[in-house]
């Protein structure tokens, strides 16, 4: 009994043109390494990044838009986020101090 092989259709790697693919070669040598990453990103990529370029940095899904400085760049976040980071660096702040101070006054001699 002879059994027929199946034929399967493998598909043939993309070949450029020589020239093509010396040119690609010569300016891949060219580029530094984290230039390299840069410039092969697809269109799709650089949308995303130039959109969360614009979007709040506070870590969760915040979908505003990052507030202006008065130079013209942007701050990391939102205006809310902002206001609450801000608040919270108030509220520590204020703890350390109330903290050193009770220090200071545990160690000076009471007269």
């Amino acid at each position: 009994m002879h059994m027929a092989r199946a034929v399967v259709d493998v598909p043939q790697p993309y070949l450029m043109p020589k020239d093509v693919r010396t040119r690609a070669t010569q300016r891949l040598q060219q580029l530094g390494p984290h230039q390299m990453a840069k410039d092969i990103t697809t269109p799709a990529i650089r949308h995303r990044e130039e959109h969360d370029s614009l979007q709040c940095q506070y870590p969760g899904q915040c979908s505003n838009e990052r507030t202006l400085k008065r130079n013209g760049e942007r701050h990391w976040l939102c205006a809310e986020h902002r206001d609450h980071q801000n608040a919270l660096q108030r509220d520590r702040y204020r703890r350390v101090t109330k903290k050193k101070k009770e220090k200071a006054s545990k160690r000076a001699p009471s007269s």
